[in-house]
């Protein structure tokens, strides 16, 4: 975080493990979830959790267990703390740096399940609720941004291309990167709205193409998601699997391109 400040970054980050820190006015180092107990709350909030069932790997139901979908009553608090440089940094870190902290907490959760917490330290300011609940949407946004990376990296397969120049990288990072949003957005789109027109994340074109391709599988007039699930069937997928996920996605985009130029072409002749 210090090296961060150093170079004009500005960040939000999780705590992932303990670390020593110490309140400005006291001079005595503790633990940072011993601390931040006595955060300021300025916030509260509502929030539904989504269910997190399924199979997943084993180190990540370890971190990550199962659970039911709740409504969760979240508080907001937030302070100052002094963090204590850890002893494997070298002399060019400052002893101790001060940084903003933010704490979301669950209150009133069901006895069997483990509360929400979550300690973020920021660069942002934090003077007020309204400041406090930026920092805590901005943190929030990292799954978005991890779900583009997958799609950009799993969907599109870019980092299993085997290259010999940095050129060649950029280039099909040119053509990966529009193809990687536009899946991700189609894909949001149809989970977060599924019912939805499907006109309102595919052209007319498109919906043309894949109801061609696939006859009888598309409504006449259908939803994002079952429009979605018919996109998804042109690349190998089948409905009684769950959700598509980016290769199948990618491979059926790539499928429907061409059909779609050739739609295009023929209307023009």
């Amino acid at each position: 975080m210090e090296r961060l400040r150093k170079r004009g970054h500005r960040f939000i980050i999780r705590l992932a493990r303990e670390h020593k820190a110490r309140e400005l006015a006291d001079d005595e180092w503790d633990l940072v979830s011993n601390l931040v107990g006595k955060a300021e709350d300025v916030a509260e909030r509502s929030v539904p959790l989504p269910a997190r069932t399924g199979k997943r790997p084993p180190k990540t139901k370890k971190t990550f267990p199962d659970r039911q979908s709740r409504v969760a009553k979240l508080r907001f608090g937030k302070m100052q703390l002094a963090l204590k440089k850890p002893s494997y940094l070298g002399n060019d870190v400052a002893p101790e740096t001060v940084v903003n902290v933010v704490r979301v907490y669950e209150v009133d959760a069901p006895a069997e399940v483990e509360p929400v917490e979550w300690i973020l330290f920021t660069s942002e300011p934090i003077a007020t609720a309204e400041d406090v609940l930026a920092v805590v949407d901005n943190y929030r946004k990292r799954w978005v941004i991890e779900d583009f990376f997958r799609a950009l990296k799993t969907g599109t397969s870019y980092e299993l291309r085997q290259l010999e120049s940095a050129r060649a990288w950029k280039n099909v990072l040119a053509i990966s990167l529009p193809i990687a949003w536009r899946l991700l957005a189609i894909r949001t789109a149809a989970r977060e709205q599924p019912n939805e027109p499907a006109t309102t994340i595919f052209t007319t074109t498109e919906l043309a193409a894949l109801r061609h391709r696939l006859p009888k599988r598309l409504p006449q007039n259908p939803t994002r998601r079952e429009a979605v699930l018919v996109l998804a069937e042109l690349g190998g997928h089948h409905k009684s699997n769950g959700e598509p996920g980016w290769q199948i996605l990618h491979r059926a985009w790539m499928k429907l391109l061409p059909l779609v130029e050739g739609m295009e072409l023929a209307r023009k002749m």
